[in-house]
């Protein structure tokens, strides 16, 4: 589906094409969604809401990050055990087939820390193992105890089946409670 906002809006591909100034609330009463927005010159977004899965399973061995379902995904669980996170688009999508070299998108993994603090080994795309770039030069080798670490991973295709991700992980925690998700 494709929307070429002029005098009357046009639908093709799930693509919004966006070519003069847009002030404008719009919906679909049948409950489908807009895949893709391609916006020619800069623009100004004012909000964005981001879908978010809460998880109660306990992160620990390979997780899953569908891309297709969320943008966030927050544990409402303590971490067992260290993960890898696997970044794909779901079950039967590749990550690879979504993206166009040059695309970027950002994924947010929120995992709450008890007494014993884990962290996140190794990351995927696809099932294929890719190195990170991290903020501060080096990945994280623990969690933070009593708290909540907060991935973020900004993920850059540069060529067919080849990724760059920046990442970081940040501890969000409070000196009068736990701050479990």
């Amino acid at each position: 589906m494709s929307i070429q906002i002029h005098s009357q809006p046009q639908i093709f591909n799930n693509t919004v094409t966006v070519t003069s100034n847009l002030s404008a609330q719009s919906y679909y009463g049948d409950g489908s969604s807009i895949t893709n927005i391609t916006v020619p010159t800069l623009a100004t977004i004012k909000s964005l809401r981001e879908q978010i899965t809460i998880s109660n399973t306990v992160p620990s061995g390979t997780i899953n990050f569908d891309a297709i379902n969320q943008g966030i995904l927050m544990h409402s669980v303590s971490a067992s055990g260290n993960w890898k996170l696997n970044i794909r688009g779901n079950v039967g999508t590749s990550l690879n087939s979504l993206l166009s070299t040059g695309d970027s998108f950002t994924i947010e993994h929120m995992v709450p820390q008890g007494t014993i603090a884990r962290y996140c080994s190794a990351v995927s795309i696809d099932s294929i193992n890719t190195n990170q770039i991290f903020w501060q030069q080096s990945a994280p080798s623990f969690g933070n105890i009593d708290s909540s670490d907060v991935y973020l991973y900004q993920i850059i295709k540069t060529a067919d089946n080849v990724f760059k991700i920046f990442a970081s992980q940040t501890q969000f925690s409070s000196p009068n409670y736990n701050i479990s998700f």
